[in-house]
C-alpha cells in the first residue's frame, strides 16, 4: 500500500505545484454516482483515492482549477457529485495535452508508418508551441 500511495504522491507532484486547488473525480462509481473532491493537500488527495482505483477509474485535473471550488468538497471525496470542473473552472493551464493519434477505427492499431508520422507531427506542434512563448519541457 505504501508504493501505491507514493506513486499518487508522485504523480500529483508533476502536475500541480503545492497550493494549486485541483479535482480529483471517480465518474460512474455505482451506487454512488460520481465521486469528486476538490484537493490542495496532496497527502489528503492520495488518501482519498487509496484503493479506489482498484475497481473505478480516478481522474485528476492536469490543470489548476478556481480556489473557491473547494468548497464544494473541502480536501475529501463526495459522492453523488452534481457539480464538476468545466473548461471555465480552470485557472491556470500547468499542461496542454494533445492527442497525436492518427485517425483510424477504433481497435485498428496505428502502422509503423503512422506511428512515424503522428510522432514527426507532435513534435512539430512542440517546437511550434516553445517558437511562440509555450515553456519547454525541462531535460
Amino acid at each position: 500500500m505504501a508504493s501505491d500511495r507514493a506513486e499518487i504522491l508522485g504523480g500529483l507532484s508533476v502536475y500541480h505545484r503545492h497550493g494549486d486547488t485541483f479535482e480529483i473525480r471517480i465518474p460512474g462509481a455505482g451506487k454512488v454516482g460520481t465521486i469528486s473532491g476538490y484537493f490542495t493537500d496532496f497527502t489528503a488527495a492520495a488518501d482519498a483515492v487509496l484503493g479506489r482505483a482498484d475497481e473505478f477509474a480516478v481522474y485528476v485535473t492536469i490543470n489548476s482549477t478556481n480556489p473557491k471550488l473547494i468548497a464544494r468538497a473541502n480536501n475529501r471525496l463526495k459522492p453523488y457529485a452534481k457539480s464538476t470542473t468545466s473548461d471555465s473552472d480552470i485557472v491556470k493551464l500547468n499542461w496542454l495535452p494533445m492527442d497525436g493519434d492518427p485517425p483510424r477505427p477504433a481497435g485498428i492499431p496505428s502502422t509503423d508508418d503512422e506511428h512515424a508520422l503522428s510522432l514527426r507531427k507532435c513534435a512539430e506542434i512542440r517546437d511550434w508551441l516553445v517558437s511562440n512563448g509555450w515553456p519547454a519541457m525541462p531535460s
